[in-house]
């Protein structure tokens, strides 16, 4: 660690440790959205005795996991990126545009988050329910919106901080093994 650089490197460890234990978290919930599912299937089709909340339970999480998402995908470069080009250009001209890149995922992140916040605010002082078999306050479908959304700015904070030190390029998909 270089001397006057480490009060930069431990909010990226942090940011990265968050998005840890949401990968954890997203990944229980597509369990259970699985175990949902296939019930649902076998009650409906097999015993034919649906249940009247399962289509729900799984739609409300399948939202929550898109959100514990957002974050550990920017992080580790399964967003959408366009680089076909980049062999082309120098290392320079790849560090500044990963710098521009950085930012504007910053600000994508930011006005998400404040958009998010937002309707959720909303959805706390209006308290509506969801128009389901079982009605739940939208707030606790929501909630998880702005939660996620200011993970992904976190996220972007410090890739763009890694990006004007000139460190820790996101990893792409093919460099994880997943080839288009």
């Amino acid at each position: 660690m270089a001397q006057g650089t480490g009060w930069l490197e431990w909010p990226g460890a942090v940011v990265r440790a968050i998005n840890r234990v949401f990968t954890v978290c997203g990944g229980a919930l597509a369990i259970m959205i699985l175990v949902v599912v296939l019930t649902d299937v076998f009650l409906r089709y097999v015993v034919n005795d649906p249940t009247t909340w399962g289509i729900d339970v799984a739609s409300f999480g399948l939202s929550y996991l898109f959100f514990f998402a957002l974050g550990p995908a920017l992080e580790s470069g399964f967003h959408v990126s366009v680089d076909f080009f980049q062999q082309y250009y120098s290392e320079r001209v790849q560090r500044w545009a990963s710098i521009v890149a950085s930012l504007l995922a910053v600000v994508f992140a930011a006005v998400l988050f404040w958009e998010l916040l937002d309707t959720t605010i909303d959805e706390f002082v209006e308290n509506n329910l969801t128009p389901t078999a079982i009605p739940v306050p939208v707030k606790y479908v929501v909630i998880i919106g702005p939660i996620g959304a200011f993970q992904m700015l976190l996220t972007a904070v410090a890739m763009a901080i890694d990006a004007m030190r000139g460190i820790r390029a996101p990893l792409k998909p093919a460099d994880a093994g997943f080839e288009a």
